[in-house]
């Protein structure tokens, strides 16, 4: 590597730590402000761990409040939660092509005997 291109890069570096040194410093004097602390508990951890203790979920929610808890972080639902937790099925054009054929071919008002 040039003589040059080692000193620019040097010039760089020395240039970005004196950047997050500013950077760190502002960060830090603002942050000695706070003085609260926010304990977050996910709603699905919640539900897991109601399964698990065998409480309902508001009995657990008000054991977890006195704990110290303060908020819970709600998650979106996917379809593959939503199906790994077996509230929805879904099928793909070809699975439905099949399922409805299927249904088509029983006649409801035939009785089994």
């Amino acid at each position: 590597m040039p003589k040059k291109s080692y000193s620019i890069l040097i010039f760089f570096i020395i240039v970005a730590l004196a950047v997050a040194g500013i950077i760190t410093y502002n960060r830090s004097k603002l942050e000695s402000n706070f003085e609260q602390v926010e304990l977050v508990m996910s709603l699905n951890e919640l539900r897991e761990l109601s399964y698990q203790e065998g409480y309902n979920e508001s009995e657990l929610l008000t054991k977890i409040k006195n704990s110290g808890v303060n908020s819970i972080a709600v998650h979106e639902d996917t379809l593959e939660n939503l199906t790994l937790s077996g509230k929805i099925l879904y099928f793909s054009d070809r699975e439905l092509n099949k399922l409805n054929f299927f249904l088509k071919s029983i006649d409801p008002f035939k009785k089994f005997q």
